[in-house]
């Protein structure tokens, strides 16, 4: 979600509670202050391993000669013609899905077994574990201090266009790969 999208819906929100809102600047400038961690992902920074190297690889295709060249820009030409199917598919089967939602106010949240009778897509990723923010600025012992870990986990019911994160501390989320491990959260 981009910003502007984030300020419609603040927008949508106060029209429903019939408050006044904010100008664009204040909201932007609110963001700046509160939510400075919050930031927009830039546009090809999630790459495909094979995307990335690609992307490595013809950067520093100088000094190989014509036919090498060749071969590389089409070895990328050919995994971006896949990656184009694989992407219709992927499309296709949400707009199926979509498309197939029979009940309108369909919403997530507890239901009973089985209780959907249709087709439902969903996405997930187990994201990364982070640090939650803190200042590199800090002056003092709690510089050489480590920020606390969580980790993401992301579900996505496409077709609703609803998306759940769970943030999971860290020690929920530490396992050993032993068999009757009891550590879990």
């Amino acid at each position: 979600m981009s910003k502007a999208y984030v300020y419609n819906k603040y927008l949508e929100i106060v029209a429903s509670l019939d408050k006044t809102s904010i100008g664009i600047s204040s909201w932007y400038d609110l963001w700046k202050y509160f939510c400075l961690y919050v930031v927009t992902q830039k546009q090809k920074t999630d790459l495909c391993a094979t995307c990335q190297k690609n992307v490595t690889t013809l950067g520093r295709m100088g000094d190989l000669n014509e036919s090498e060249k060749l071969k590389l820009v089409e070895k990328s030409k050919q995994h971006l013609d896949l990656v184009q199917i694989e992407r219709k598919y992927y499309n296709n089967v949400i707009k199926g899905a979509t498309d197939s939602l029979t009940d309108s106010a369909l919403t997530l949240g507890p239901h009973e077994p089985c209780s959907y009778d249709g087709v439902m897509h969903y996405s997930f990723d187990f994201a990364q574990r982070v640090h939650l923010p803190h200042n590199s600025q800090q002056i003092g012992p709690l510089y050489f201090l480590t920020g606390f870990k969580v980790s993401l986990f992301g579900v996505a019911a496409e077709p609703l266009k609803k998306f759940v994160l769970y943030v999971i501390p860290e020690p929920c989320a530490t396992w050993t790969p032993f068999p009757n491990n009891n550590n879990l959260c």
